[in-house]
């Protein structure tokens, strides 16, 4: 996992969270509408290296991820966050890190 962040491969992943999050800023970045639409999941979520790591209990892997700025909350095609991935699977260990 090292050798793949030391060759950036997980920056497609943040680059892909980052435009997401400039699409829905809109033009009113002070208003914060916590009662929009959830948006669907078939259509913008991605299975990322967080998500594998965090069913599979791959501890380790899910704290380099997370130095490396990756975002646990992102859903997957189904809607499911890495936690949701972490229970799952019941990785107490990787819901502990999440806490």
């Amino acid at each position: 996992m090292r050798l793949l962040i030391k060759h950036q491969a997980h920056l497609k992943y943040k680059e892909q969270e980052t435009a997401d999050n400039e699409n829905e800023a809109g033009d009113d970045e002070d208003e914060i509408d916590n009662f929009k639409a959830v948006p669907d999941p078939s259509k913008i979520g991605r299975h990322t290296p967080m998500h594998w790591a965090s069913y599979h209990g791959h501890i380790k892997v899910v704290w380099l991820l997370l130095k490396e700025k990756m975002n646990p909350l992102l859903i997957d095609i189904h809607g499911n966050n890495c936690i949701h991935q972490a229970a799952a699977n019941s990785q107490i260990k990787v819901l502990k890190c999440f806490m």
